[in-house]
């Protein structure tokens, strides 16, 4: 689980989902709302059944990508903002998972 001060608040998810950029990969999208004010990017994850019928498997796929967003932010590799991470796809392959994930990240 990511540390609750890098954790967006649920109530705030429809707001970055709706009116936040996007930026889509093949494996996931990200919608942001750019933040100077936020002492430390905040996430939220959510994984489609549609990447995966079993809860097993999505849990499995948020754990890979907090573990890879805890080691992106202590790098100061991510702008402070508000960030919403859509895994949809099904073909979840987890090293390109990741290396999308800092690609658009990194943008």
């Amino acid at each position: 689980m990511l540390p609750k001060h890098l954790r967006l608040p649920a109530r705030q998810i429809p707001i970055i989902a709706y009116k936040g950029q996007k930026i889509d990969g093949k494996f996931l999208a990200v919608r942001f709302l750019a933040d100077e004010t936020l002492a430390n990017p905040l996430f939220a994850i959510t994984v489609s059944t549609k990447a995966s019928k079993s809860a097993v498997e999505r849990n499995r796929i948020r754990r890979i990508l907090k573990v890879k967003l805890e080691e992106l932010i202590t790098a100061g590799k991510i702008k402070t903002g508000k960030y919403l991470l859509l895994v949809r796809t099904p073909d979840v392959d987890e090293s390109g998972l990741l290396l999308e994930l800092e690609q658009l990240l990194g943008k």
